[in-house]
């Protein structure tokens, strides 16, 4: 494990809505007052640009900061340029993936699986000595 966090992509996406029936995006506010996306609407114009997801975290729209202040009047201007067929641009943080990593064994899980090894190494051995044993037999 690294001793830094990687640092937050962020983005810009650009979406005409001239070319699009609808936005279709779900936002949210979090307990920080922050705009997320809750949800994207299949076949609006959010899915189609590709480029947001559920969870981004939406920094700017058209160049205006989204904050605690203005989030309710961002909000409006989302719906009111989407409506209109404007432009729309958002800025946006791309939520995190979490990290892969290998399956948690359980305590005791991990005392089966240990003896499991264990034994299957106690046959394979025992077939070797039994072996050694029969070519010594013959040997002599």
């Amino acid at each position: 494990m690294s001793s830094y966090e990687a640092l937050p992509t962020i983005i810009t996406v650009t979406i005409d809505m001239e070319l699009h029936c609808y936005l279709g995006i779900g936002l949210v506010s979090n307990s920080k007052r922050q705009m997320l996306i809750s949800k994207i609407v299949p076949g609006g114009a959010a899915e189609r640009s590709r480029k947001l997801s559920p969870r981004d975290r939406i920094l700017k729209v058209n160049d205006e900061e989204v904050d605690v202040y203005n989030y309710a009047k961002i909000k409006d201007q989302i719906a009111d340029v989407a409506t209109k067929h404007g432009v729309l641009t958002f800025t946006v943080v791309k939520r995190r993936l979490a990290p892969s990593s290998p399956p948690k064994i359980s305590g005791l899980n991990q005392e089966k699986l240990v003896i499991k090894q264990i034994s299957h190494l106690g046959s394979k051995m025992k077939k070797r000595v039994g072996n050694l044993i029969s070519k010594a037999k013959r040997m002599f």
